[in-house]
């Protein structure tokens, strides 16, 4: 799938902390946190073409709903890292089941997380070391 990188849609003030801002109507704002200050660039991606059930094509599947899709990337901009840790803080759904993909396809290995330890009250986090996911729920 072509990733297309949607310009100026993610800020940051210190290089640690970034707002991916969201574009569809089914996206929600997420924060991007480092534990300490990088020069990766951090970009948003578009969520046109990612499966809309789980398991994809199956018309019977549960429904994904793509709250966000973002990469990162060398301080350059000309490669998604594969191995980069990092955090996500997100807006919780209730009885909502968490689910991302990344270059490997879709996977339910992560389980969110209370936003706190940095203090994000109300939020859900989730640690991930992939440059480029996509993430959901279904």
């Amino acid at each position: 799938m072509a990733k297309t990188i949607i310009q100026d849609k993610v800020s940051t003030q210190d290089n640690k902390e970034f707002t991916i801002q969201k574009v569809a109507n089914s996206e929600q704002d997420v924060l991007v946190v480092f534990d300490n200050v990088v020069d990766y660039t951090v970009v948003k991606l578009d969520i046109a073409g990612l499966p809309s059930t789980d398991p994809p094509g199956d018309k019977k599947g549960k429904k994904i709903t793509w709250i966000n899709n973002f990469g990162i990337m060398n301080k350059n901009g000309t490669k998604y890292l594969d191995q980069v840790n990092y955090t996500v803080f997100l807006p919780p759904k209730a009885n909502g089941h968490f689910i991302y993909q990344d270059k490997d396809g879709l996977k339910k290995n992560k389980t969110p997380g209370p936003g706190n330890k940095p203090e994000k009250p109300g939020w859900v986090k989730v640690e991930f070391d992939t440059g480029d996911p996509a993430i959901g729920w279904t």
